[in-house]
């Protein structure tokens, strides 16, 4: 696989510039560690620290890179359709939108042998990042989730795993960067709401990790600043696969500012009577249990 492949599929690991040190950090689909030693997602190096300044300047002279050559007919030497006296901003992004389609690469569809190729490599891949975790390596084991994953985007182990190595590495990293652990405990949040829609049946273990996952991920928000939706979406995902944790729902120190946020406080206080509610619901159930069980 090449060094500048990227498949759809990681599309929550599109760049995305965030503030760091009074610096923006600007990530694709892996990062770089300052100083020290590189990390790629799908052998792709992906993050560079630049200025606010320089973001803006490389994406001004990047769309008017791209403007140009569409102006131009991308050097086929044909007179553009673009025309200049387009004033219209909808009818301009249309006509660049119909020359884009032309540029398009049709890549012939997978046969049944290429499709059972891609399973194996799969599951080679699978295998290692296994071996990888066991090891503790869980950068190379987060790599190998991802290469199967990119060639069998519905392999279900894989991205549960995935999802709990990227939970794994967040934890680890908290007390260094909490910025690369909050991206870790995202993208595991991405996986899982890609994995529950892509299957339904889940057993009980897989529900618990899950919902694990995803008050990690509601954590992380309450870290930050202005991410109440975000909040909420976590906090929903994790109540909806069963986080059953009332005393940490009380009292977790990082989502202390959502409790009293009008805006938030009330899906808290939702989630806190629902498993105060549950709780006193479970000894009647034992009870009934026995009494059906002595007859």
């Amino acid at each position: 696989m090449s060094h500048d492949t990227v498949n759809s599929d990681f599309d929550y690991m599109q760049p995305v510039c965030q503030p760091h040190n009074g610096l923006r950090r600007c990530s694709g689909s892996g990062w770089r560690l300052q100083g020290a030693r590189t990390r790629y997602f799908l052998n792709v190096p992906a993050e560079s620290l630049v200025t606010q300044r320089d973001c803006a300047v490389g994406s001004i002279r990047g769309l008017l890179c791209i403007f140009v050559l569409f102006a131009a007919g991308c050097g086929s030497g044909e007179q553009s359709d673009i025309e200049n006296d387009v004033t219209d901003a909808a009818e301009l992004q249309a006509r660049v939108d119909e020359r884009i389609k032309g540029l398009a690469t049709n890549f012939p569809p997978d046969t049944p042998e290429s499709l059972r190729r891609k399973q194996e490599q799969a599951g080679e891949k699978f295998g290692q990042a296994n071996e990888a975790t066991a090891r503790g390596d869980h950068d190379e084991a987060i790599q190998l989730f991802l290469e199967a994953l990119y060639l069998e985007p519905t392999h279900r182990a894989a991205r549960l795993q995935l999802a709990i190595t990227l939970q794994t590495r967040c934890n680890e990293l908290i007390p260094t960067d909490l910025w690369l652990a909050g991206k870790d405990i995202r993208n595991a949040g991405y996986n899982l709401k890609r994995l529950r829609k892509d299957y339904q049946d889940f057993s009980k273990d897989e529900l618990r990790i899950m919902s694990e996952i995803f008050f990690d991920e509601a954590r992380d928000y309450g870290r930050g600043t202005n991410l109440e939706e975000e909040f909420l979406e976590a906090l929903g995902n994790a109540m909806s696969t069963g986080y059953s944790d009332l005393e940490r729902l009380k009292t977790e120190p990082d989502i202390a500012r959502f409790r009293t946020n009008p805006q938030t406080s009330e899906a808290i206080e939702s989630a806190i009577e629902s498993l105060q509610a549950a709780e006193t619901e479970e000894p009647g159930a034992e009870l009934v249990d026995e009494e059906s069980g002595s007859e």
